[in-house]
């Protein structure tokens, strides 16, 4: 969790400051009540001081936004909470996903990558810099991480329906490495090493990543994959995976044994 004013940096002393506003951040324009603020700082062990604390913090939080940034960014006290007002373009999560929606309403692909690229190019690691305790995870970071991985799906689609699957397949191969559980991401992977002449690499991918499925999940990949599969073995290149039709989620929870580190939330979560 940064702040940048006039080109530098502004100092945010404690770590309870930062967590505190990233919590503001992510709901920016959202009122935040004093006792939502403690629940997700303390969860059901709040110290006995707790709002006092959180009016501590808040004040000093204040006195450095308000005095260091200009209009784009106010730190206000409304009615029992706290309200961060901003500019999208102020907050990368919140230009982030302005910019994504900005994407699917462009009608040129070559002009929807390049606006996903920029909404992409904003990440610089995990949201808050994975500086939340565990328990926080779930309810503060996983659905904007979610959204980054959405939309990196959506950019390799662009870039495979322009044919720019050789500009893509090593990109492809290292995301779908860490997020395992994204069967939309196999298959564009697995269509993308074939369309450069790498259908070996595409078939000895899949068997690795069907036994770590049944393995960890006890299930096997959904049709679509299963269907191009059985195309790269006829040495058909295949069509693009299909949408995955909305289902119950099938994987558990993110803490489940199994769960790759960073895998997000597979395409039968995020639809439903």
């Amino acid at each position: 969790m940064e702040v940048w004013h006039a080109g530098a940096p502004v100092r945010l002393a404690r770590r309870q400051q930062r967590l505190i506003l990233g919590i503001f951040a992510l709901r920016a324009n959202e009122l935040v009540s004093s006792n939502q603020l403690i629940d997700l700082l303390w969860g059901d062990s709040p110290p006995r001081q707790a709002r006092a604390v959180v009016q501590t913090r808040v004040s000093e939080l204040r006195a450095v936004l308000n005095g260091s940034t200009d209009a784009a960014v106010r730190l206000r006290t409304r009615g029992g909470g706290y309200l961060l007002e901003s500019a999208p373009e102020a907050i990368d999560a919140q230009h982030f996903l302005t910019l994504v929606r900005a994407s699917r309403a462009e009608r040129d692909g070559h002009a929807a990558i390049r606006t996903l690229r920029r909404a992409l190019d904003l990440w610089r690691g995990p949201v808050l810099g994975g500086d939340v305790p565990n328990e926080l995870c779930a309810t503060l970071c996983q659905g904007l991480e979610s959204a980054r991985l959405t939309a990196t799906e959506e950019l390799f689609d662009l870039e495979l329906g322009l044919g720019n699957q050789q500009r893509i397949v090593d990109e492809l191969l290292a995301t779908a490495r860490v997020n395992p559980a994204r069967e939309r991401l196999v298959g564009q992977l697995m269509l993308a090493l074939t369309r450069v002449g790498r259908s070996a690499e595409a078939l000895s991918y899949y068997d690795e990543w069907r036994r770590w499925l049944a393995d960890e999940f006890g299930v096997d990949p959904q049709p679509d994959v299963q269907r191009l599969h059985l195309s790269i073995l006829r040495e058909g290149e295949g069509e693009p995976p299909a949408e995955p039709r909305t289902t119950p989620c099938r994987w558990g929870s993110p803490t489940s044994r199994g769960w790759p580190s960073g895998a997000g939330c597979p395409d039968c979560c995020r639809r439903t």
